[in-house]
């Protein structure tokens, strides 16, 4: 296999998945790590990609089930994409929700969440008892809006000249 740098976090992952009672394997270890250097969020065949040129003799099938496994326990979350597919993000451990740019991926993360009042009303009004939610709101990152607008302005320039 190819090699893995190790990192605290990765250990800490791994010693919470042996704690669990899960087995320590090399092929784990290595979702794990590959899972931690990704930026932003990353689907399931981005990170097999990855791991196909740094550890080939990971299978498909191990990835699919180590990310399951790591969502279960909530060491990575799923978020839920405009487009309807889904990707994954290392969890945070306080409570928080997404901000996810339809053009780039960009996903930011943010605490402040004011919906407690709108959660209260909804649970009155239609007698739900709320146990959680969560938050995934789409749109297009700075960066992108920039980009765009380059890209406008060059169109119009370039039909002026």
């Amino acid at each position: 296999m190819g090699t893995i740098v190790k990192t605290s976090a990765g250990e800490e992952i791994m010693q919470k998945i042996s704690d669990s009672g899960y087995k320590l394997t090399e092929s784990r270890r290595v979702v794990v790590e590959l899972a931690l250097k990704h930026e932003g969020h990353f689907s399931a065949a981005d990170l097999y990609e990855t791991i196909k040129s740094e550890a080939p003799s990971v299978g498909r099938a191990t990835v699919f089930r180590t990310l399951d496994l790591l969502t279960s326990m909530q060491l990575l979350e799923k978020i839920h994409l405009g487009d309807g597919c889904h990707s994954y993000v290392v969890c945070q451990s306080r409570h928080h929700h997404h901000l996810i740019c339809n053009t780039c991926g960009l996903t930011i993360d943010f605490e402040n969440c004011h919906l407690n009042e709108l959660l209260q009303d909804l649970s009155r009004l239609t007698n739900f008892s709320i146990k959680g939610h969560w938050l995934e709101v789409f749109g297009q990152c700075e960066r992108c809006q920039n980009k765009e607008q380059f890209a406008v302005v060059g169109s119009i320039m370039k039909k002026d000249s």
